[in-house]
């Protein structure tokens, strides 16, 4: 039977380091956590920022937009982890259905996306008076970020599922860099709607 024989002899640090080094598993995992730590830190950096930038009653506004955000984020999160699962089983069998994933998700999400968009046109007015915001754009605006990030969670998870882990890293950087520059225009327009509040 072919094979290693391992001896009784133990390995020394420099080779374990060397043994950890060369598994992919090891590669792979410390590529994700790179990439989610930078959005972590970079978020963690936005709230700083806005919170000193806006001040308490405009970021208040922001922060409760956040956390609907947040809580739309959810089912997103649970498409990748079923994406992945059913990428690496059809990669697993050599299945060509693999090709035509990405195409067949997206539009089969697109429905609750759709919906997702015009539940929140139908509610931004109320949601909007009781923010005490004077526009409905940033309501809007959430609205339609939620239905964008249930479609990125399509290709994130099957990057996630086809063990892509540099891609789906620099998808998820890439994301913070998105919500960076698209956020300051539904902050910008939360603060003309309390500045109009106010006079």
């Amino acid at each position: 039977m072919p094979g290693t024989v391992q001896t009784g002899a133990r390995l020394g640090l420099g080779q374990r380091l060397a043994q950890v080094r060369r598994n992919r598993l090891v590669r792979q995992n410390l590529v994700l956590f790179s990439g989610g730590l930078v959005a972590g830190i970079g978020g963690f950096v936005y709230h700083a920022i806005a919170g000193r930038v806006l001040g308490p009653p405009t970021y208040g506004q922001v922060a409760f937009l956040i956390a609907v955000y947040a809580v739309g984020t959810a089912p997103a999160l649970i498409l990748i982890v079923v994406l992945a699962r059913y990428t690496a089983t059809l990669a697993a069998r050599g299945d060509a259905g693999l090709r035509t994933l990405l195409t067949r998700t997206a539009r089969l999400v697109a429905i609750p996306c759709l919906g997702a968009v015009l539940v929140t046109t139908l509610l931004a007015r109320p949601v909007a008076a009781f923010e005490h915001l004077n526009s409905t754009i940033p309501i809007l605006i959430l609205g339609f970020s939620i239905a964008l990030i249930w479609q990125v969670a399509i290709p994130r998870g099957i990057l996630q599922g086809l063990q892509r882990f540099p891609a789906l890293s620099l998808n998820l950087s890439l994301e913070l860099v998105v919500r960076t520059t698209a956020v300051p225009m539904a902050e910008s327009e939360i603060s003309m709607c309390t500045l109009g509040l106010t006079k």
